[in-house]
């Protein structure tokens, strides 16, 4: 609970005023596009169908400055109570791109691929078997 005279900050993803939002920024490719472009390969390689590469979806969304101040503004109770002293967005530069971009791994492209793959697929793994059908065993999904 905010006690009367607190202060309450809160750090949130959004969609900025270019556009940019968490894998899509003026740097580099789209996470999302590259995402894609894979999922498409499949169905061109007769791996999964075009239902499968329909049924893959991530549950993200990222509020614009407008849409995350509504949740406020638009509320009598709450904008009554509440004062926004300040709003700013900043574009948080991939964490992994920069450390291949500054090329102080001393790995290889396909050793730092092999290393950063694994960072997306413990949130990216399981959407993608979603969108498997039911039909094909586990070990079907797992090898796909």
């Amino acid at each position: 609970e905010l006690v009367p005279g607190g202060r309450f900050v809160c750090v949130n993803f959004c969609k900025n005023s270019n556009g940019y939002f968490l894998g899509q920024t003026d740097v580099g490719n789209s996470m999302w596009d590259s995402f894609q472009s894979s999922w498409d390969r499949l169905v061109e390689q007769g791996l999964i169908d075009e239902d499968e590469r329909l049924g893959v979806s991530f549950p993200n969304y990222y509020r614009t400055k407008e849409e995350f101040l509504e949740g406020i503004e638009s509320d009598d109770d709450i904008s009554s109570q509440l004062k926004i002293v300040s709003y700013e967005e900043r574009v948080v530069r991939c964490p992994y791109r920069e450390l291949y971009a500054s090329g102080k791994t001393n790995k290889s492209s396909r050793e730092y691929a092999e290393w950063f793959v694994p960072t997306t697929k413990t949130w990216s793994h399981s959407t993608f078997k979603s969108g498997l059908k039911s039909e094909r065993t586990e070990e079907e999904k797992e090898e796909i």
